[in-house]
């Protein structure tokens, strides 16, 4: 089973406002908290979050799902890199990398989010 876009969109906006990023496991208790539905943390966000990337693309926002990041990790994993026009190849040097990871947060902050996803 998916989860939902809109579900997943509202929970990371919230975030993305709040500039606080979240572990999958985050993202998975929060998701089950609003639909009753579990969805395990490792294997089951990924497409979900480029869709909701690509959509955000189109309108030129910044690509929210910067917001999840891995439970023991300071950054997203490696499946956010390159999942949407907005999101850049993954950079090897670690600077580099949260460099960019650390500017696409401050887009988020910055960004007018809507309350629903366009």
């Amino acid at each position: 089973m998916a989860p939902s876009i809109e579900e997943v969109y509202s929970i990371l906006r919230k975030w993305g406002i709040d500039n606080e990023p979240h572990s999958y496991t985050d993202l998975s208790v929060e998701y089950q908290q609003q639909t009753g539905k579990w969805l395990e943390p490792h294997g089951s966000w990924d497409n979900t979050l480029g869709v909701i990337n690509n959509i955000l693309a189109e309108i030129n926002a910044p690509a929210l799902s910067a917001v999840v990041i891995y439970k023991d990790g300071d950054e997203p994993g490696r499946s956010f890199w390159g999942s949407a026009p907005n999101v850049p190849e993954r950079p090897q040097d670690d600077l580099v990398r949260l460099a960019e990871w650390n500017r696409i947060l401050k887009d988020i902050k910055q960004y007018d989010w809507p309350e629903l996803l366009p």
